[in-house]
């Protein structure tokens, strides 16, 4: 292995931990009743690809995907990543009214 390589590989490893301790910090703030925001994050299944790039940024693993993003509004702390990283604009902040379960209008409108 290069010296290069072995750079780009120190720093890839750098930034997932740095990613795994935001999300275990974000976890344990969860756990202990603390929201990081009174947003949460909704996905718009219209507009929705499914593309997984929110999915990858989630610092709390809310977000799955199942030909649509689902957001987990329980695990959720309303830090944004997501709407940054959705190319489509899928996903929005939205305040927390009450308790959700999961974030999508499909969801919401199968629950009606």
């Amino acid at each position: 292995m290069s010296r290069n390589q072995e750079l780009r590989a120190l720093k890839a490893q750098a930034q997932a931990i740095k990613d795994q301790l935001r999300s275990v910090s974000a976890r344990i703030r969860h756990l202990q009743g603390r929201r990081h925001s009174a947003m949460v994050a909704f996905v718009d299944s219209y507009k929705c690809a499914g593309c997984g790039l929110c999915q990858q940024v989630c610092p709390t693993f809310a977000i799955s995907i199942d030909r649509v993003a689902t957001v987990n509004a329980q695990r959720c702390v309303g830090c944004g990543r997501c709407v940054a990283a959705c190319p489509r604009g899928a996903i929005s902040l939205q305040q927390v009214l009450g308790h959700v379960g999961s974030t999508s209008i499909a969801d919401n409108e199968r629950e009606s």
